[in-house]
């Protein structure tokens, strides 16, 4: 009821005058509050790091504001089991921690700011594997890239899977590879990165 009881102009005047952790908090509250937060919320240009807390209580995390050096604790246990794999535009790709004995090929895109959660399909879980995706998924232009090498495979390929969010299942793309090994782990990160700035187009 609380939503009914607080006009909707007073709301977003009482949570504009909060720090940003106590917007996310309230964000939590309901879909309505959620949508007064986020509209009054104030998010400087800059980057900000996102990292665990190494206690023996999982679930904590920092955001750091370095421009500021303003820190604020947060609690998502949520993201307990995973990892951080790849950031953009406020997003995080969440990928399964196989070190805590979780469930591997797990991938989420969650937003720290809103505690959004977009689920993408089960991948089955490769090796020296590299993630990343184009844009914010709230964006047409955002795909999700999973690039790998068989070199346990003769001949050797370099395989690409590819997700947009909303999508059930990976679209696999496996090309040749004729480089040597050494020249294939120098390239991954350009080849991948490569990927990203054309599907931002």
């Amino acid at each position: 009821m609380w939503n009914m009881n607080i006009p909707s102009d007073l709301l977003q005047e009482i949570l504009s005058r909060l720090s940003l952790k106590a917007n996310i908090q309230a964000s939590t509250v309901c879909k309505t509050w959620r949508e007064a937060a986020v509209s009054v919320r104030e998010l400087q240009p800059h980057p900000w790091l996102f990292y665990p807390l190494k206690e023996p209580e999982e679930g904590n995390y920092i955001l750091f504001d370095p421009s500021r050096s303003q820190t604020y604790k947060l609690n998502f246990p949520e993201l307990q089991g995973y990892a951080f794999s790849y950031s953009r535009d406020g997003w995080l790709l969440v990928v399964t921690n196989i070190q805590k004995g979780a469930v591997p090929g797990l991938f989420f895109l969650f937003n720290p700011f809103t505690r959004e959660h977009i689920y993408l399909p089960t991948l089955k879980p490769k090796s020296n594997v590299c993630l990343a995706f184009s844009a914010a998924p709230t964006s047409s232009r955002c795909l999700v890239i999973s690039l790998n090498d068989s070199y346990s495979r003769t001949p050797s390929y370099i395989l690409i899977d590819t997700c947009r969010p909303g999508e059930t299942v990976w679209t696999t793309h496996r090309y040749k590879n004729k480089l040597p090994r050494g020249r294939w782990n120098d390239l991954k990160m350009y080849i991948l990165y490569q990927f990203v700035k054309y599907y931002r187009r």
